[in-house]
């Protein structure tokens, strides 16, 4: 049963293109587009938010409540939305293009395309980083303050910068999408929460430039499964401490999930010279990796442009941090990698059921590199780990 296209009654749908917008894929329709959300935000009773089948242009647009009774239209995205293409129709405030806000009981779906046409816009990323333009690549489809929410049955593609983020939110559920942009494109994380409780994330391929996930701060009892990653920058929390006042990280589980040919595979990674933090109780479990560089790396000293790094160690704990059942193909010698902080060494570090195995055109052993990590090795261990958790 299509959730979508069941009438119930008393529902009404709101189609874009009743109020104005064209699917020509060249007039820009996000004043049609508020128009039909706010009508159909208002209505007194079940509502259908519904972009039909063709394409659609449209400029920044926030999809805002709180709507009738505490309740939301069913957003129904049939067609394909896709981006400007220049920075210049996003002014430096806006974060992203298409935004769900304040709203509660959200469900999306509907087998559409969001576009980012973000590869014009690539090429000037790394300046941006670096201040020199003031600003970040907007998000493809961001998520503020939704609770009671389902995403599922979309397809992302070419952001300019995260595809989808879920941010302040609570009780949110993400399944069956397909996300991807090439490999080079800088910054695209395919999924990225931040200050959420209780989020669920299944079923999901991503094929990008950046994380295939990145669990950041505020992340609470957060469950991940069967995500096919790759490439990409594998499955990782963090990067934490980078900013000022972050909240801790607790109850992540990452679980029945493949990476391909990735920079790497789950990660842990912190900033150097952070404000105090934690990140605790995260397991990674049945894990399959293949052709994947860092299959299992946990960096406390993740600054990755190798430029103005802090002189002073991280002060992330991390604590109950568990690899198991996790196997496949390597193509680094250094399968296992647990860098922790000098100033706070990582606690309660679980190693067990670890199965890889180098390839490459030699054969080549592979081992083990750990600093400052407190824990245990159990079961068969491939490579063998660190003294220090013997």
């Amino acid at each position: 049963m299509n959730m979508f296209r069941t009438s119930y009654g008393d529902q009404k749908d709101f189609d874009v293109t009743e109020y104005g917008a064209i699917p020509d894929g060249k007039t820009e329709s996000s004043q049609a587009f508020l128009d039909a959300w706010n009508a159909s935000c208002a209505y007194n009773g079940s509502a259908r938010f519904l972009i039909p089948q063709g394409t659609f242009y449209v400029y920044p647009v926030s999809f805002t409540g709180p709507c009738y009774n505490n309740s939301s239209p069913k957003v129904d995205i049939q067609g394909t939305l896709v981006a400007p293409l220049s920075l210049s129709h996003f002014p430096n405030d806006i974060i992203s293009w298409i935004e769900f806000k304040l709203l509660n009981e959200l469900i999306v779906g509907g087998g559409g395309v969001i576009d980012g046409k973000g590869a014009q816009v690539w090429p000037c990323v790394p300046e941006c980083a670096a201040g020199r333009l003031n600003r970040k690549m907007p998000i493809n489809l961001l998520f503020s303050t939704v609770s009671n929410t389902i995403i599922s049955d979309l397809t992302l593609t070419d952001s300019k910068g995260v595809h989808l983020k879920v941010q302040r939110s609570a009780n949110v559920t993400v399944h069956d999408i397909n996300i991807s942009s090439p490999a080079d494109s800088p910054n695209t994380d395919g999924i990225y929460t931040s200050r959420t409780h209780c989020l669920n994330l299944t079923n999901i391929n991503i094929a990008t430039g950046d994380d295939c996930i990145a669990i950041g701060q505020g992340s609470t009892d957060i469950f991940v499964s069967k995500i096919v990653c790759g490439p990409g920058h594998g499955l990782s929390v963090g990067s934490l401490g980078g900013h000022d006042n972050e909240d801790d990280v607790n109850g992540l589980i990452v679980k029945n999930c493949t990476v391909l040919s990735a920079d790497n595979g789950v990660r842990i990674k912190t900033w150097p010279g952070s404000e105090p933090g934690k990140a605790s109780n995260i397991t990674f479990e049945d894990i399959i990796m293949h052709n994947v560089s860092n299959p299992i790396l946990i960096d406390q000293g993740y600054c990755p442009r190798q430029t103005h790094c802090p002189d002073q160690p991280s002060l992330i704990q991390l604590q109950g941090i568990t690899f198991k059942g996790i196997w496949g193909t390597t193509v680094d010698e250094v399968a296992v990698r647990l860098e922790c902080s000098e100033a706070r060494p990582c606690q309660d570090v679980s190693l067990q059921d670890i199965n890889l195995a180098y390839v490459g055109n030699e054969p080549k052993n592979i081992t083990s590199s750990c600093s400052f990590v407190l824990g245990q090795a159990l079961g068969m261990q491939s490579p063998d780990p660190c003294s220090p958790l013997l």
